[in-house]
């Protein structure tokens, strides 16, 4: 079976504690939360092109989603990163005595450029954070503004990215590409 994205949708839904609207909320006092949701199929990997009639529908929090789909790609890269280990043999070439070095050829023999890399932190920003929170000083040459940015993800008919927005709801998106640059 394969997992077939099929789309998004919003809903707000109210909070339990009603968004207080005190100075101290950290919600900013909005009584409602966007709540997204990922519509996928899981259909049989040969007809999943065609259209996917004989899949099982299923609707998830986004969130969930991409943390599943990201789990499972890291898995997936650890088995094929182990794999390439356990048949990389560098005995028959008496130039190369760091075994790093062995890896990395092994690796890039095998087209995975991605073994023995530091993983990907995208995950962190599932949640719509904040970067840059009221900082003036240049964050390293990311960020360096006075407004506080939020980075979350968000659905297109395409698919599901990170993007920049205004708001800690992550609605309003941005256009100047701070974390675009980060």
């Amino acid at each position: 079976y394969s997992i077939k994205f099929h789309s998004c949708h919003t809903t707000l839904q109210f909070r339990a504690e009603g968004g207080g609207g005190g100075s101290g909320d950290e919600q900013g006092g909005e009584p409602t939360e966007s709540m997204r949701l990922v519509h996928f199929k899981l259909c049989p990997t040969d007809s999943c092109s065609k259209g996917c009639r004989k899949g099982a529908d299923y609707l998830v929090e986004m969130r969930e989603f991409v943390e599943s789909y990201l789990e499972f790609q890291m898995d997936q890269k650890e088995y094929n990163c182990e794999k390439v280990e356990e048949n990389c043999s560098c005995d028959y070439d008496d130039s190369i005595n760091d075994d790093d070095v062995c890896l990395s050829k092994c690796y890039a023999a095998a087209g995975l450029d991605y073994c023995g890399q530091e993983e990907n932190e995208v995950d962190n920003f599932l949640e719509c954070g904040a970067i840059g929170e009221n900082n003036n000083n240049n964050n390293n040459n990311y960020y360096a503004s006075s407004a506080t940015t939020y980075v979350g993800a968000y659905c297109t008919n395409n698919g599901i990215y990170l993007g920049e927005f205004s708001d800690r709801q992550c609605t309003k998106k941005t256009s100047s590409g701070a974390y675009k640059s980060y």
